[in-house]
């Protein structure tokens, strides 16, 4: 008919008095876009001017309005969609990345049952740093693959290793550790941090760090999976401003003591709890040379305990409250010596006996 005879000249008339807006269903502009009659300059201004969104590129057989459809953003998200334009352009092209970037949803990978499909999307995702960080997780985990044994991909940026790392897309394995220390410190305890059971039952005297260990050991994890890495290491740890457990602190001072530690035990004594305290004075008596070295350090409250604790010479009090006498009262100093029963210097220390 006319019409089809002179279809470029009845568009073009159409698209001067639509107000710059077209509003054709889905059957009518898949239609117009496989008419093979009409010249693809008036299929791409059709597309410009149109308001309805394709819901199924795959009803389009002109796949060269393709791109001009994801261009114009006139194609709506679907997987489906996101599967036959990938297995098309057979790569996350620019526009492909912008069509999934402006998905404004949640993109679930397991809607397309196409395992092929799927891992070579994810292989190409993995790697499209281009892609919105909200949208790179969604379509990695709802892929369902992971990096179990091994992994091996350089240059990824943080942000997109943490995303990564928290989507467990990356497991803990000795050859994934071993890559990211070698590959990506920065996002090394992230990725420790969100498999420390699994890290901490993979370890062997190979694989461990001293390092990673003492910034585990600050961490609010359960302290069974801390004294377990700390069968590692013979090494001294210090526990000064450490906000460590008392059965921490407890383990460390008995397996791992610092004897550095020691002016800061001293003068934090009266802090500590009851069990500590006890570990406090075994360590002063095996270093009692060290605390006469720092009897400005001791508190009233240590010195009462040290003297009345029954696992330390008399010879070792002795000579603790002879360094003692200059530096407190002599009320304090008659408690003290009541406190390793010694009367007679208690007596000795009376005004009228002095």
């Amino acid at each position: 008919g006319y019409v089809q005879a002179n279809i470029a000249d009845y568009f073009r008339i159409i698209f001067a008095v639509c107000d710059e807006r077209i509003e054709d269903d889905e059957s009518t502009i898949v239609s117009v876009l496989n008419d093979d009659s009409i010249p693809e300059s008036i299929k791409t201004e059709y597309i410009t001017l149109q308001t309805t969104c394709v819901a199924d590129i795959s009803k389009i057989t002109n796949k060269k309005m393709w791109s001009k459809l994801l261009e114009e953003s006139k194609l709506s998200f679907s997987e489906s969609n996101l599967f036959y334009c990938f297995t098309h352009y057979k790569s996350l092209t620019k526009l492909l990345v912008g069509y999934i970037n402006q998905f404004k949803g949640t993109i679930n990978m397991s809607r397309v049952k196409d395992e092929k499909f799927i891992r070579e999307f994810f292989a190409a995702a993995i790697r499209c740093f281009d892609l919105a960080d909200d949208k790179y997780g969604q379509i990695l985990a709802s892929s369902h693959l992971l990096y179990r044994d091994s992994f091996d991909i350089e240059n990824i940026p943080d942000n997109k290793m943490n995303i990564l790392i928290s989507k467990r897309i990356i497991h803990m394995s000795k050859e994934c550790l071993a890559f990211i220390r070698n590959n990506y410190d920065e996002v090394l305890y992230r990725f420790i941090a969100c498999n420390v059971e699994d890290y901490v039952e993979i370890m062997t005297v190979e694989l461990f760090s001293f390092e990673e260990l003492t910034e585990i050991l600050g961490w609010n994890i359960d302290d069974k999976l801390k004294l377990s890495l700390l069968e590692y290491t013979n090494e001294k740890i210090s526990v000064i401003d450490k906000p460590y457990s008392e059965e921490l602190i407890a383990y460390l001072l008995k397996k791992h003591f610092d004897k550095n530690d020691l002016p800061y035990i001293w003068k934090q004594y009266t802090s500590y709890p009851d069990g500590i305290k006890q570990i406090i004075l075994d360590l002063s008596n095996m270093h009692f040379p060290r605390m006469r070295e720092c009897v400005d350090l001791l508190t009233i409250h240590f010195c009462n305990d040290f003297f009345a604790c029954n696992r330390i010479s008399v010879s070792f009090k002795e000579d603790l409250f002879i360094d003692l006498i200059p530096k407190i009262s002599i009320e304090e100093a008659k408690t003290l010596a009541l406190s390793f029963k010694r009367e007679d210097l208690s007596l000795a220390l009376e005004p009228n006996r002095r």
